[in-house]
Formats: C-alpha cells, structure tokens, sequence
C-alpha cells in the first residue's frame, strides 16, 4: 500500500485550493441553495479560522486516491478523490480511512476536473471545447474504478481515454448527477431505480462522446427509460440525454420536452428533426455540438431558450415557426454562432433580444412590424420581407 502524507502549509494550500476548486464547480451543480454554503466557504478560506481548518484536516494518499480526512471529534467526514499524479489502472475508493489510530469515515468521491478542463467557456454554456493537452497521470492511465458502499460520486468524469469500468459495492449514488464526457472506452451506465433528476431541474443524467457506452436503467424506476441508449423520463414525453452517435438524429415523436443540455457536446450528429410534438427546448439543447449542420424546429415551440444553438458553429442557416414569438437567449455573434440566415415566420413578437446576432447575419420577416420589433432588439444587420 502506498501512502503519502501532507502536512503544515501544504494541507492548508491543499485546502484552499480544493475550496477554490469546489466553489468553481459546484455553483454550477446548484443555483442558490448551495451559493451561500459555498460563499461562506470562501469567507472561512480567507479568515483566521483557516489556520484552525488547517489543524483540524490531514491529507493521505493511499493507492492512487487522495483522502482528506476531517477531525473525526467534529463529526464531518472525510472526501475523496484521485490523486493527480498516480499511474495506476485501477483505484479503489475507501469509505473509511484508518490514520494514526483514528478511524475517519469517508462521504464522498468526487472527479476532479477542474485541473484540465479549458475555462475558455464555463459549464454553463455546455460540455465546452476541452484542452486535450491537458492528460494528467491519472486520466491517461486509469482503467478501473471500484467505489466502496456509503459513498456518493460527485462531479464529472472527464478526459479518461482508458477509463472502461466504474463499479459500486454497494448503492449506487449520484447525488448530483450522472455526468461522463469524453471516456470513449466506457462500457456502462447503470442508472438505479430511485435516481432522480437534479434540484435546480438540469438534466441529471448527461453522457456524451462516450460512444462505448451502454446505458440501462432499473425497470422499476418512477423517473427514467433508455431508448435506443438515449435517457427518457418514463413516459417517454421529456428527453433528458442523447449519447445516439447517429448522423442524422430524429426526436420520437410524443416527446413534448428537449430537456437541458440533452443532445450538448454531441459531436457526431449533423441534423436534428424535430417533431411538431416538441413544445419546450431547455437552454443550451443543442449547443457545442462540432458538426450539427440543419435543425427543423417543431412548429409547436413557442419560446427560443438561452444558448439553445451557442457554441454549434456549422449551423448557418433557422426556420423558426410562427408561434414562436419569444427570444431570450443570446446568439452571441460570430463567437459562438455563425448564422447566415434566420427566417422567423411569426406575425409580431413578444420579447426579443437580437443585440448579439451577428450584423453579418440576413434575417426574412413576415412584415415590417417584425422588422421594426427587430430593430427594437438591438439587431444591426439586414432585414428582408417574406
């Protein structure tokens, strides 16, 4: 067994640094509920106190896996996760810790990927553009990992090249979300009967460029079904997760949602067909896909989300239905979209915000009241009548 143990400044840098980390990613999991936890957080890593969290916090590293382990008097528990710069294929995930004859109970395992993940574009627009450069020891070389019972896996799993199994010993837990991106040797998802979906109503299930992957789900779960390997609720109406590498993709039709960030990152898909069946589309649905070439819209949607296509820069050309008359989302400019015609067949619109089309853009209107709504909007560029 191989074990490291850091001590004085080191675990206090450590602990800054994993509090800085943690507040990076977590605001993202979240929304308000976890801000002002995690707001404190960052008050106590620049107050007194810290020296004292320091005293109270010791930092192994058994096998591969780094434990931070909390004084075990003050009734917290420890965490989890890899150690950065192990070369092992396979690591397991203790639940408890024995050091210098304490034992320290360990909640959580959490993949740590802020260290390699590019933050040219945060999460919030998407599973962004990655810096492949960026391989650590441990994502090139890890193969397996086995989570022991009791411990939940937080985070996402991202940039494991050979990552082809990840195992529990007893429940399965996710308390977070289900999130692997880019583990193109991953061989399966099992999602259990009593997963739900996030809090802060994201997708808790998001898989993508994993083209390995199998995913089932427990026949008796009240939440979710799998369908040709894409997430579900149970009823099949809302679509949650697109891991199908099919070029041309078509949402079922009965499917009445197009859930946040289903088909993101998806790089495979060059046209989506949309059925008139679809009447919402969660914000940034179709965004970071590197490929995605045509859409055609439902004509039931009546409202276009924030980021819907951001980041999805071979898309040049929207026909958007008449019933949709709400524009909230940003386009971004060239930056992140590089339309070059946008038809919007609607009468009149409701609310709009075009400031950030690109003025190279053309868009076609019904009428001269869209055209002047348009201008209302902030859009600089061309505006032909139908």
């Amino acid at each position: 067994m191989k074990v490291r143990v850091f001590s004085g400044s080191k675990i206090k840098d450590f602990i800054i640094d994993r509090r800085k980390r943690r507040m990076k990613k977590f605001t993202n999991y979240f929304a308000s509920i976890v801000f002002s936890a995690f707001a404190a957080a960052v008050l106590l890593a620049v107050s007194p106190m810290e020296t004292k969290a320091a005293e109270d916090e010791v930092t192994v590293s058994i096998d591969g896996v780094v434990y931070t382990l909390e004084d075990p008097d003050s009734g917290s528990y420890g965490e989890a996760r890899l150690d950065e710069i192990s070369t092992q294929t396979e690591v397991y995930v203790r639940n408890e810790v024995e050091y210098q004859g304490e034992y320290y109970p360990i909640a959580t395992f959490e993949w740590d990927d802020d260290e390699f993940v590019s933050r040219e574009r945060g999460y919030g627009d998407g599973w962004e553009e990655l810096d492949m450069d960026k391989y650590i020891p441990v994502h090139q070389n890890l193969r397996k990992v086995t989570i022991a019972s009791d411990v939940d896996v937080v985070g996402r799993a991202v940039n494991f090249p050979n990552l082809e199994e990840v195992s529990f010993e007893g429940k399965i837990s996710y308390p977070y979300g289900i999130y692997y991106y880019n583990c193109p040797k991953l061989k399966n998802v099992y999602i259990p009967a009593d997963y739900r979906t996030s809090e802060n109503k994201r997708s808790a299930v998001d898989i993508k460029r994993c083209p390995s992957v199998t995913i089932t789900v427990d026949e008796r779960s009240p939440y979710f079904r799998v369908i040709d390997n894409d997430v579900y609720s149970k009823d099949g109406k809302i679509l949650y997760n697109v891991t199908n590498n099919v070029k041309n993709y078509r949402v079922r039709k009965g499917v009445t949602k197009i859930e946040e960030y289903a088909l993101n990152g998806n790089n495979q898909i060059k046209s989506v067909y949309i059925p008139n069946s679809v009447k919402k589309i969660g914000d940034h649905a179709m965004g970071c896909m590197d490929n995605l070439r045509s859409v055609r819209m439902s004509k039931s949607v009546k409202k276009l989300n924030a980021g819907v296509f951001k980041h999805s820069t071979k898309l040049k050309k929207l026909d958007l239905p008449k019933k949709m008359r709400t524009f909230t989302g940003e386009f971004g400019g060239n930056a992140f979209n590089k339309f070059k015609k946008i038809t919007i067949r609607a009468k009149s619109l409701k609310k709009g915000n075009f400031s950030s089309l690109s003025s190279k853009c053309k868009v076609y209107v019904r009428n001269s009241k869209v055209r002047n709504q348009l201008r209302q909007y902030g859009f600089k560029g061309k505006i032909f009548i139908l």
